[in-house]
């Protein structure tokens, strides 16, 4: 446990070397077993590795890959729970819980870049619980989560892809790409993002979920690729939700699942289900689109079956063209799930922007040569102040702008020309709070820069 200022990074949690059904740290007992836990302070975890764990059926163990319990993180740049690529990498008796990376903090914490996968229960019966992503207070960006599922169909998991417990402050949970599957339970409750916030949700955008599987006629439980427990007032703009659990009479797979009626803003969603409901909203259920949609709620989404590069890679291929550009800029970010720009007047529904070129990297985006113009800052994390330095190949009419992380324009530091070379602005970030922002310069009215920046106090 850690509790001051750290860096934590490129550690391997069960060792280094993955094997089907692992069972590097097998527990004797029961209790809490944790890999990376964090009290307070300021710390970022990247490039850490947590697989080949097996916790037996002793009592009812609990299991969480990186926590914080305090101060501010961040949680990002590939670290992986499981294994992108060994399935049951972490197995867990039937009535245990598991939680990925998991932050109960109040305060702000990034989640950023990281994947679950190959999570498994290994028991025959129980209700066991996982939720892959956990957050309180901060942003959860840029993660995929698939084969999270159970080895038995006599089981009745609780499946969470990312659970959004806001405890006051506004969420954003954007750009994830999240694949949920069952295993071989026949009646789970499966939930892509799940929405328990008590006052303020936040914002759920261009996020990718699809749910996966058969549907057990006999089954009590329902799945959705959006649940809503609250009353909470949330944005849901830009995702993609996609139920394909297959049925043609159970009808509790939906693509949104309400339990109230209330502060709810959604549009430009691509709403798809396999069963014949569409959403369930507070008591009513509605079969398709036109029956749910209405001149303030979803007036300009659509439901078409997108086409994913394959079924755990949730990136849109050609054939989407129905999708294409089919997003709200009033909504979006300047990037998306690969760190690819964004349309800033059409953008793709999803996670994935399928016609910029990916890059696999956190959102630092640029097509710079040394022909082109550049975009620099320092220093970047920032306390007050940085300089911006802008070089250009020749004189141009350049405008430099500063957004949040949801896309809401925060300062217009420039809109000028500059001549050839190098130009230095200043840029004041005393008046914003402490995160994450984005700064976007256009040249000549058509050459678009983007740079990540972070503001720390």
């Amino acid at each position: 446990a850690l509790s001051a200022a750290n860096t934590i990074s490129s550690n391997y949690i069960g060792g280094s070397s993955y094997q089907i059904f692992g069972s590097n740290f097998v527990n004797s007992g029961p209790g809490f077993f944790k890999g990376i836990s964090l009290n307070s302070g300021s710390t970022t975890i990247s490039r850490c590795f947590t697989g080949n764990i097996k916790l037996s059926s002793i009592l009812t163990p609990s299991f969480i890959g990186i926590e914080v319990l305090g101060g501010n993180a961040t949680v990002n740049q590939g670290n992986i729970i499981g294994s992108a690529n060994v399935s049951y990498s972490v197995t867990m008796a039937g009535t245990g819980s598991f939680d990925g990376i998991k932050s109960s903090s109040s305060s702000a914490v990034t989640i950023k870049g990281n994947t679950v996968a190959n999570i498994s229960y290994s028991a025959n019966v129980g209700s066991p619980k996982a939720s892959c992503f956990y957050i309180k207070n901060g942003v959860v960006d840029q993660n995929r989560i698939f084969n999270v599922g159970s080895q038995s169909p006599m089981m009745t998991p609780w499946i969470i892809g990312i659970c959004n417990e806001s405890n006051g402050t506004a969420n954003v949970i954007s750009n994830n790409m999240i694949v949920m599957k069952p295993g071989n339970a026949a009646n789970p409750r499966l939930y892509g993002i799940y929405d328990k916030s008590v006052v303020n949700a936040g914002s759920i955008i261009h996020n990718t979920v699809s749910i996966q599987g058969t549907a057990y006629a006999s089954a009590t439980y329902t799945t959705a690729a959006f649940y809503r427990e609250s009353s909470a007032p949330v944005i849901l703009y830009n995702n993609i939700l996609y139920n394909a659990k297959t049925s043609t009479s159970y009808s509790k797979h939906y693509a949104i699942y309400s339990a109230l009626t209330t502060a709810i803003t959604s549009n430009f969603n691509d709403l798809v289900t396999s069963s014949p409901t569409l959403v369930y909203w507070g008591g009513t259920t509605y079969a398709n689109l036109t029956a749910w949609k209405t001149p303030v709620r979803d007036f300009n989404s659509l439901t078409l079956a997108p086409i994913f590069a394959s079924p755990n890679d949730l990136h849109l291929t050609a054939a989407n063209i129905g999708l294409d550009n089919k997003g709200s800029a009033a909504y979006s970010l300047l990037y998306d799930y690969d760190g690819g720009p964004r349309s800033i007047t059409t953008p793709d529904m999803g996670a994935d922007e399928f016609t910029s070129t990916p890059s696999f990297t956190t959102p630092d985006v640029t097509s710079e040569s040394q022909d082109e113009p550049s975009l620099a800052i320092y220093p970047n994390p920032m306390h007050t102040a940085a300089m911006i330095a802008v070089t250009l190949s020749s004189d141009n009419q350049v405008s430099i702008n500063v957004y949040s992380l949801v896309g809401e324009l925060m300062l217009n530091l420039s809109n000028q020309l500059m001549l050839k070379g190098t130009t230095n602005v200043e840029f004041n970030s005393g008046n914003l709070p402490a995160g994450i922002y984005f700064c976007r310069m256009i040249v000549n009215g058509e050459k678009v820069i983007v740079k990540r920046m972070e503001v720390v106090k």
